[in-house]
């Protein structure tokens, strides 16, 4: 966890010190929301997933095509509640107005579990993500768009288990995603 925040921060930090630098290119602020659903593919299970889910970034075009950037989130379970730190890489057709783009996202999300924080020996640890997503960038004005995207995105969670033996274990648990997402980027 440690490790990819403060990777996380580092490309946050050189995107925002390359800002200051140019003033041609601007720091942009995405905000997302959404509805993730799918599925748990985990031991066979198959447990029906659907999540509401809101975002909020930095992105800084390093190219006319291309922007680089980082963010957080929430995504809200039925049980589980997760709260990804990622990074963020957007691929843009043309480099104004209607455009489609492409985006992926890799980071790890902590995460709480509703029924195990009642007990003492299920601990939800949370786990890596990523994701691909296809949309159109939708410009309003010169420093304004509207987003729309669909993707695929996987979550890989953990779930310490301390039986108060020797024999303690990790549960580890899938979730395969589609999204869609509206987003306004400034």
């Amino acid at each position: 966890m440690k490790n990819i925040s403060i990777i996380i921060c580092f490309i946050i930090a050189v995107a925002l010190a390359n800002a200051q630098e140019n003033d041609s290119r601007n720091l942009q602020i995405l905000v997302e929301g959404g509805i993730l659903a799918g599925a748990e593919v985990n031991q066979n299970t198959g447990n029906f997933k659907r999540a509401p889910t809101l975002r909020a970034g930095l992105l800084y075009p390093v190219h006319k095509h291309i922007s680089v950037g980082g963010g957080v989130g929430i995504e809200w379970y039925d049980e589980e509640t997760l709260f990804p730190i990622y990074a963020d890489l957007r691929l843009y057709k043309k480099s104004e107005g209607r455009t489609p783009f492409f985006a992926t996202h890799a980071g790890y999300a902590p995460g709480w579990h509703e029924a195990y924080r009642k007990l003492d020996n299920y601990e939800l640890e949370g786990g890596w993500r990523l994701g691909f997503d296809y949309g159109w960038h939708l410009a309003v004005q010169d420093q304004l768009a509207v987003q729309l995207s669909l993707g695929l995105h996987f979550q890989q969670l953990r779930i310490d288990v301390d039986t108060g033996f020797s024999d303690d274990y990790t549960e580890s648990i899938t979730y395969v995603l589609l999204g869609f997402k509206t987003g306004i980027l400034f």
